[in-house]
């Protein structure tokens, strides 16, 4: 049998150490698993499950320590990801590989929302996990892939929770900078009112919200000035209702539309509006 603990086609990092025997003849016996997982190759991944059911879940089947969930997910097999979720326990989902990633993490920096929806119906806890950096699939979402619809699925899903937090410290800073750069001002609302201390958070570069609206004048309508915004903004905005902008299932998400510039311009005068009454 031809010996795979070289192998690392597919994987984002390459082993640290070199395998010992013990799991040379792992990687071996859980070859045929690897590549189903490699290629997308279901049935064959399948077969192999029927017959190796629980272990085959959680074995470590890459020399770089991933389970077959997170070959597949790393290889962006979607359809792969949707059947595997579906047999697991809960648990195997959390199971990290190299940099801390789950499955989740590999989804969002991939921009597949489809993978991340199966991953998150089948354990909504994914949401909390961070990487070895501390990073959150919707971080690593919005600063990697900003694809709109997949970062406000995993906003809607991500919650303020311990032991991670997600929506503190300077993380939470490069979170809201990020989107604000991205001209996501309809997230960066959601967010503000759930969480109104994300108006003065502070990213790791010492940016804030304010700093990012001032610098990209395309966040505004033309006959805006800075000079007097204040007085712009309370003449002509009321504070925006409190619903949830991503209060919709998830096929309307799988075909939602970004808003157009000049509701993202409106939206962005919006954030400036709850930055004022934070103020007072």
């Amino acid at each position: 049998m031809r010996d795979v603990s070289d192998e690392s086609a597919g994987e984002p990092f390459a082993p640290a150490v070199t395998p010992s025997e013990e799991e040379r003849t792992r990687y071996n016996y859980h070859r045929p698993l690897y590549l189903a997982a490699l290629e997308g190759n279901w049935e064959a991944a399948d077969g192999y499950f029927r017959d190796n059911v629980p272990d085959a879940f959680f074995a470590q089947i890459s020399c770089t320590g991933m389970n077959a969930l997170l070959v597949a997910s790393c290889n962006g097999h979607t359809k792969f990801v949707e059947m595997l979720v579906e047999r697991m326990p809960e648990k195997a989902l959390e199971m990290p590989g190299p940099g801390g990633y789950t499955a989740l993490h590999h989804a969002a920096i991939g921009g597949n929302l489809k993978m991340a929806i199966a991953l998150i119906r089948r354990n909504p806890q994914l949401t909390q996990i961070t990487d070895n950096g501390g990073k959150t699939p919707l971080l690593l979402a919005v600063s990697i892939f900003p694809e709109h619809k997949l970062v406000a699925y995993l906003t809607r899903s991500t919650t303020i929770e311990k032991p991670e937090i997600p929506f503190s410290g300077c993380m939470a800073g490069d979170l809201m900078v990020n989107l604000t750069h991205m001209g996501f001002h309809d997230i960066s609302l959601y967010l503000i009112r759930r969480e109104p201390n994300l108006a003065l958070a502070t990213s790791s570069e010492g940016e804030t919200i304010l700093q990012v609206l001032a610098y990209e004048p395309a966040n505004f309508h033309d006959e805006t000035k800075l000079n007097f915004w204040e007085r712009w903004i309370y003449q002509y905005f009321a504070v925006p209702d409190e619903d949830d902008p991503f209060e919709t299932s998830d096929q309307d998400l799988v075909v939602e539309k970004q808003s157009d510039t000049n509701e993202a311009k409106t939206q962005g005068l919006q954030i400036l509006h709850l930055i004022l009454l934070y103020f007072n």
